[in-house]
């Protein structure tokens, strides 16, 4: 149907323009999609916060195709396939990551974790120190150095991390509970009754809450 005649002489004044935009928007520049990248990557960020793992892994891989080089979101798509058990690809990405900046701290933490599963400590407490280096406010780093040196015994550094990591994060349940078992095997009840104590009125399930209720019994 042809438009009234009224209307057709707009129309074809808005044509030039609207072809112009298309156009502009088909041909983005290198700013405007850093931007895009950079949006994409955040939003990956939120959604991994909020615990949606694959819409997460949605945006980094958004960004990666708008930035190759974006350093910080193949350490954050690293952190998504470690979550999805995907070792491979999360070490080649975490390589990506420091290929591109050697000083993500995120990278170096999960390369920590990569290590302590296989069960090489040295290496492990190497990155989880590195990590905390770069940024000295990352909790889980604190936590998973905690928890290498808890196996290699050592208790005393144990404490130190775990007391920071609660320093940080003096919410987390899971921090309180692993400090108390750390007191015990240090031969300090009072202590580990007082963290016990703590993790179960913070739990956030019933399985920790349960699991802080047995030791307690137990201690006393």
């Amino acid at each position: 149907m042809r438009p009234p005649p009224a209307i057709a002489p707009l129309l074809l004044a808005c044509a030039a323009p609207l072809a112009l935009l298309a156009a502009a928007c088909a041909d983005a520049s290198p700013e405007i999609e850093a931007l895009q990248a950079e949006t994409a990557y955040l939003r990956g960020i939120d959604h991994r916060a909020q615990g949606e793992l694959r819409n997460a892994f949605d945006a980094f891989n958004q960004a990666l195709q708008l930035a190759p080089d974006h350093a910080h979101a193949y350490a954050a798509r690293a952190s998504i396939y470690y979550a999805f058990g995907e070792t491979q690809n999360t070490i080649a990405d975490l390589n990506a990551a420091l290929r591109l900046d050697p000083d993500i701290a995120e990278a170096y933490h999960y390369r920590a974790r990569i290590f302590t599963d296989r069960g090489d400590a040295d290496n492990a407490l190497i990155n989880f120190t590195r990590a905390l280096q770069l940024d000295p406010g990352l909790s889980d780093a604190y936590f998973g150095r905690a928890s290498v040196y808890f196996a290699l015994q050592d208790i005393q550094a144990a404490l130190a991390d775990l007391s920071s990591a609660i320093d940080i994060q003096p919410n987390d349940a899971r921090l309180y509970l692993l400090r108390a078992q750390v007191h015990l095997i240090a031969d300090q009840p009072e202590p580990a009754i007082a963290d016990l104590e703590r993790a179960i009125a913070l739990a956030p399930d019933d399985q920790l809450a349960a699991q802080a209720k047995e030791i307690l019994n137990l201690v006393r």
